[in-house]
């Protein structure tokens, strides 16, 4: 994989019908530069942790974490140590 430029972190609990929309329009951004889409599926119990491996299946800038429940400052947490980025800036 190129040099990572921007990482987008999505921290996911039952979220499945708007699951799709948000992962499409994020990779549908004109960005000029290399991304990586990290996907936290914080224990999901409606089948979004299945949308998140299809993604991660057919495109090779979406990798996910599936973890227990632990809430979402966990889940930002636990996203951290999977950036690719040496540098990371939190906005």
């Amino acid at each position: 994989m190129e040099h990572i430029a921007i990482s987008v972190i999505v921290p996911i609990y039952n979220t499945k019908p708007y699951l799709a929309e948000c992962i499409e329009s994020i990779l549908d951004q004109k960005i000029n530069a290399p991304i990586e889409v990290l996907l936290i599926d914080d224990g999901s119990t409606d089948g979004c942790g299945e949308v998140c491996d299809k993604y991660a299946a057919r495109d090779e800038r979406v990798r996910v974490i599936h973890q227990e429940n632990q809430g979402l400052s966990a889940a930002r947490t636990v996203s951290y140590t999977h950036l690719t980025l040496p540098t990371k800036r939190i906005v």
